[in-house]
C-alpha cells in the first residue's frame, strides 16, 4: 500500500509488508482488551473465538496468566481453550497451542482478499459494459 508524504502530499512507495506489523499489533491490542474484560463482559466473544478456531489467548495460553481473570483463577485457563464444556481447564489438559492473533489476522486477510477480488471483477465488467455501450453508440451513429 502506499503512504502519503505529509510535507508534499505525494504518494510514497512502501511495501505492504510494512503495514503487516501494524495490523497484527492492532489485532493483538483488541484481543488483549477482550481478555482484560473476561469475567465481566468479554466472555462470550472470547469463548466463541477460542472454541470455534481452536486457539487460546493472544499468542498462547500463558497470556491468560497475566489477566485479572488469571489472577483470580491461578494456573487455570478458560475451558474454551481446551475445547471443553467446563468453565476452566489447566495447562496439563489438551490446550490449543495456537494464539488467536494468527487466526483473526488470517481470517481478516482472507475476507479482505475476497472483497478486493470481487471489487476488481465488478470494476472490470463495468469497464467492459461502458466500452460496449460506446461501440454501440458509434455503430448507431454510422447507420
Amino acid at each position: 500500500s502506499s503512504g502519503i508524504n505529509a510535507e508534499y502530499g505525494e504518494d510514497t512507495d512502501e511495501d505492504e509488508a510494512d503495514d503487516l506489523p501494524e495490523f497484527c499489533s492492532a489485532v493483538r491490542r483488541q484481543l488483549t482488551t477482550l481478555m482484560k474484560k473476561y469475567g465481566e463482559d468479554g466472555d462470550m466473544t472470547m469463548n466463541e473465538l477460542q472454541y470455534d478456531y481452536s486457539c487460546c489467548g493472544v499468542q498462547n495460553y500463558k497470556d491468560w496468566y497475566n489477566t485479572t481473570w488469571g489472577y483470580l483463577h491461578p494456573y487455570q485457563i478458560p475451558g474454551s481453550c481446551c475445547n471443553s464444556f467446563s468453565p476452566t481447564c489447566t495447562a496439563n489438559m489438551t490446550v490449543s497451542a495456537m494464539g488467536c492473533d494468527h487466526v483473526v489476522s488470517d481470517e481478516m486477510f482472507a475476507t479482505y482478499s475476497l472483497l478486493i477480488t470481487v471489487t476488481l471483477f465488478a470494476s472490470f465488467y463495468q469497464v467492459i459494459g461502458i466500452s460496449l455501450a460506446y461501440v454501440l453508440t458509434r455503430v448507431i451513429h454510422v447507420i
